[in-house]
């Protein structure tokens, strides 16, 4: 028997299926978010902060704990890119996040970033 036949309306099967769907979306974004979050409490909580380094930018977004954005921390320090990549080596960031060394105009900026789903 058909749906129509049991006495439901269209509107009653359109509102089904937008519960379903909605449902749907809540249960894949809670399963990414649990994917996500240990990762990013990690990040958090044991990324080293580069000494005598000034933060100059920090991206943060509600989003990246679902993982539809990434963290980012860059710092600018007046040491030589040979001292930075020194560093990075002994600070090594194996837990899915990334040290970037650059040579830039006002000295050397270190970019922290991770990236746990996506």
């Amino acid at each position: 028997m058909s749906a129509y036949r049991k006495g439901r309306s269209p509107l009653q099967l359109i509102i089904s299926i937008v519960v379903v769907t909605l449902v749907t979306l809540a249960t894949i974004l809670a399963c990414m978010a649990t994917i996500n979050v240990p990762c990013l409490q990690t990040y958090y909580d044991e990324l080293p902060i580069y000494p005598d380094a000034t933060l100059v930018d920090e991206t943060r977004s509600p989003l990246q704990w679902i993982g539809l954005a990434q963290p980012s921390h860059v710092w600018l320090t007046d040491n030589s890119i040979a001292d930075s990549e020194g560093w990075v080596e002994e600070n090594d960031l194996s837990w899915n996040g990334e040290f970037d060394v650059q040579s830039v105009e006002d000295g050397t900026e270190i970019r922290a970033t991770v990236a746990c789903v996506g």
